[in-house]
């Protein structure tokens, strides 16, 4: 509407280079190439005459300036505060922070200014995953943006199967970290402040099997970690007994009728019978459940001390 007329425009005193590009009905698309990173003047003139406004102040950033550090964008944990740096140039202005969880909904985040470019970021994922942290300074992002951060829970390592040993034969136990989300799991067996080697079969989906070999009679710690937290109730005590100190005898591991009461007597010169665990299969292999009364094979503990223990159970088909 402002009639015929000659459209200058300037950068920095005509020190940029730009170029008009018509977009119709006499709208024009202004653009410049900036080579650094500091306030650029716009100037704009209609036959010689400044428009209202002009000059204007483009502020211009390198996205490459800006540095990212902290623990807030590795590997986090679950419920708790986490934090990470945003460093730039104190001509950037404030920085954008928004940052999305697994499901895609916003994680509630802090920003404060610790000094001239200098801004602190904090928050806390409430679930395990990945998180998405985009960062943006003057409305664009900055180099690496977004972020990927993996929220953990070391909580959600369940570690199970835990029973006594017999010293020179493979202990196992079992670790389930498929809901822990992403980490490293740290193991270590130890007796007497000695480490003894352990090996981890993987079972798939964040799921394993370790094993050791105890050479000493003693009660071995299964210190277990995920990213160097422990797990919950580490270490565990695994107590190990010696075979050589037991004597299993009676009717339940000889020659016994289907449908009868057959006992078990174990007897230990070590006093360490209450470490036994007895486990009755079935033909077919397969470890059924003990109790008093029920299904499968009923074992019934008539009597245990740490240097006898006597029980029984009724088997209930041949073989």
């Amino acid at each position: 509407h402002a009639g015929p007329g000659n459209l200058e425009v300037t950068v920095n005193n005509g020190q940029v280079p730009t170029s008009a590009q018509a977009q119709g009905n006499h709208t024009y698309a202004i653009s410049f190439n900036p080579k650094e990173a500091k306030p650029h003047i716009v100037e704009l003139k209609f036959n010689g005459e400044s428009v209202p406004g002009s000059p204007f102040k483009c502020l211009v950033v390198d996205a490459a300036k800006v540095n990212l550090s902290g623990e807030g964008l590795e590997k986090v944990p679950v419920g708790r505060q986490t934090s990470f740096m945003i460093a730039g140039q104190g001509d950037m202005g404030d920085p954008e922070v928004k940052i999305l969880s697994p499901l895609r909904e916003i994680v509630t985040s802090s920003i404060r200014c610790v000094g001239e470019g200098q801004y602190e970021v904090d928050y806390a994922p409430e679930v395990v995953g990945d998180h998405q942290v985009e960062v943006k300074m003057a409305g664009l992002h900055v180099q690496g943006s977004p972020f990927i951060v993996k929220a953990y829970d070391a909580s959600c390592v369940v570690v199970t199967d835990i029973q006594p040993g017999t010293i020179g034969k493979p202990v196992y136990f079992s670790i389930d970290a498929s809901q822990a989300g992403a980490g490293n799991l740290e193991i270590i067996v130890s007796v007497a402040g000695k480490n003894v080697p352990n090996y981890v079969q993987s079972e798939g989906n964040a799921k394993f099997k370790v094993n050791f070999k105890p050479q000493e009679i003693a009660p071995h710690l299964l210190s277990v970690k995920f990213n160097n937290e422990p797990v919950p109730n580490s270490p565990f005590e695994c107590r190990i007994i010696d075979s050589q100190q037991l004597a299993v005898s009676g009717p339940g591991v000889k020659m016994c009728p289907v449908g009868h009461p057959a006992a078990i007597v174990i007897t230990s010169s070590a006093g360490n019978c209450e470490d036994c665990v007895i486990k009755v299969h079935s033909p077919g292999g397969e470890v059924l459940p003990l109790s008093v009364r029920g299904a499968g094979l009923p074992l019934s503990v008539t009597t245990s001390s740490k240097n006898k223990l006597e029980a029984e159970y009724v088997p209930v088909e041949v073989g």
